[in-house]
């Protein structure tokens, strides 16, 4: 279950253990009374009209009896302060590696008294309401999410993936509401795998689903919709100027487009494959720096989870290349890359994961993985 553990010991033992762990790697969240603590999480996904979506993700802490700790103030104060922690939960939702998508926090976590989290502190498969809430909005752009896919005819399939199975096929989101705004139509909803409960409430403009145990929560839910500001092909006509080059082990890619705001600068080669997501200004250069020992590099760009360029890293001063896209119907951006910077926090962490189920993985299939420096 996707409740961050706090404290010396997991209630439920072993099978939890690493996954307390990892939670306290996460937010070194300790009490000064050192008792274990568990987190609640809510997560809404509002889907809008523009191409983007909004993860809410909404916290309540209680002790392992079931008491509320939100009076607790050295709690509330770690927990404001996980709010890229909370931002990577939400990437990973929607990519493999948050450096394959690009997200925003709205603002700092809020404190709301009128906001409630459910949560099954006990594990009795009965849902209590908690008053009070820690709320983070993050803002994610689905034309650059690794999950989503054009069906023709403004149709998109998105794919909302649970980040804690993809780490940990014994933890799953407890809650998780899908909505969304005037203007998007949801054509169908599916998860996986179909063995999995469907939602638990449909309502006018959103799906509730309320996941008691492992079998019954998806590993993903996905949607057929039509969102009027989304585009995930990259523009017709884009050009994409790229330079690549490499002093010793440091290698260094330049670019610049006139029409795109944002993309995945991958460089590859024998035995090396790192990717950043970078934001550009429109008509500006932009400079990414990598530091591989292998040679024979090419440099890649992608857009939309399409190559538009490539060029070869050469040694000593940059050489560019500018233009169209080689072939714009090239194939996507692969799922699995390994990333280095993350975020100086997440220091050590690696993580890795498949769905549980692996008979429908020919649907649906991820990895997790990144580098810290």
């Amino acid at each position: 279950m996707p409740k961050k553990a706090r404290g010396v010991k997991s209630r439920r033992g072993a099978a939890l253990l690493a996954t307390a762990i990892l939670a306290l790697s996460l937010a070194g969240l300790r009490p000064t009374s050192c008792q274990p603590i568990w987190i609640g999480l809510n997560f809404e996904v509002r889907l809008r009209a523009d191409g983007t979506a909004v993860v809410i993700i909404r916290e309540h802490p209680f002790a392992l009896n079931g008491t509320s700790l939100f009076g607790d103030q050295e709690v509330l104060l770690r927990m404001l302060q996980e709010a890229e922690v909370n931002r990577v939960y939400a990437a990973l939702m929607f990519a493999s590696s948050p450096e394959h998508i690009e997200t925003e926090l709205l603002g700092p976590p809020e404190i709301s008294q009128n906001e409630t989290v459910l949560a099954d502190p006990l594990n009795r498969g009965r849902m209590v309401e908690y008053g009070w809430a820690v709320v983070t909005r993050i803002l994610v752009n689905l034309s650059t999410a690794e999950y989503v896919r054009d069906l023709g005819g403004g149709r998109y399939e998105i794919k909302i993936v649970d980040p804690f199975t993809a780490r940990d096929p014994r933890s799953w989101i407890d809650v998780l509401k899908i909505s969304w705004d005037e203007g998007v139509e949801v054509l169908n909803v599916e998860w996986v795998p179909s063995s999995a409960s469907g939602p638990t409430e449909r309502g006018d403009g959103y799906l509730l689903w309320l996941n008691y145990n492992e079998p019954s929560a998806p590993d993903a839910y996905v949607l057929t919709a039509r969102l009027p500001g989304l585009t995930v092909a990259p523009p017709p006509g884009l050009s994409v100027r790229l330079e690549a080059s490499r002093v010793g082990d440091v290698v260094e890619v330049r670019v610049s487009s006139d029409r795109v705001k944002y993309a995945v600068v991958r460089i590859v080669g024998p035995g090396e494959d790192q990717a950043r997501g970078v934001s550009l200004d429109v008509g500006g250069w932009r400079t990414v720096r990598f530091y591989a020992g292998a040679r024979d590099l090419r440099a890649e760009v992608y857009v939309g989870g399409r190559k538009v360029a490539e060029a070869p890293v050469s040694e000593g001063p940059p050489t560019g290349v500018g233009g169209e896209s080689p072939n714009a119907s090239q194939g996507p951006l692969p799922a699995l890359l390994l990333v280095l910077g993350i975020l100086t926090f997440l220091a050590g962490l690696s993580l890795g994961g498949r769905g549980r189920r692996e008979k429908e993985e020919g649907r649906f299939g991820w990895q997790v993985a990144w580098e810290t420096w």
